[in-house]
């Protein structure tokens, strides 16, 4: 949800195909994100003045940090980041196992989230 100030007459996005947009009323606006990647939301107020926001769409990496911090409690070294639709992981943990632990549990979480994007 975006909540504007001013109302807005009228909106649009640039690539339908990364986000869409449901208009709530002149202040609000629901924006859904539907693929990875980045589009432009196009506003106008009143008047016929229109200002442009950017939007990025990447991957939510909350649940796979959430799983990992379950699977492994221990493991305190863990970064996890996302960046242009890819998962980053970084740091150490205590041995190979645990390695490969987290390493098959990304996996299946951008296994799932390409299930989901294509499906």
């Amino acid at each position: 949800m975006i909540h504007f100030d001013d109302p807005v007459s009228r909106v649009s996005v640039s690539d339908p195909k990364i986000a869409d947009i449901n208009v709530i009323n002149s202040k609000e606006i629901y924006i859904l994100a539907k693929s990875i990647g980045g589009t432009n939301l196009i506003l106008w107020n009143k008047s016929g003045k229109s200002s442009v926001k950017e939007i990025q769409v990447d991957i939510d990496i909350n649940p796979l940090i959430t799983n990992l911090s379950q699977l492994l409690p221990n493991e305190k070294n863990i970064q996890i980041s996302s960046v242009s639709g890819s998962v980053v992981l970084s740091g150490s943990v205590e041995n190979i196992i645990q390695a490969d632990i987290v390493k098959d549990v990304a996996e299946a979480f951008i296994m799932q989230i390409n299930r989901m994007t294509q499906g």
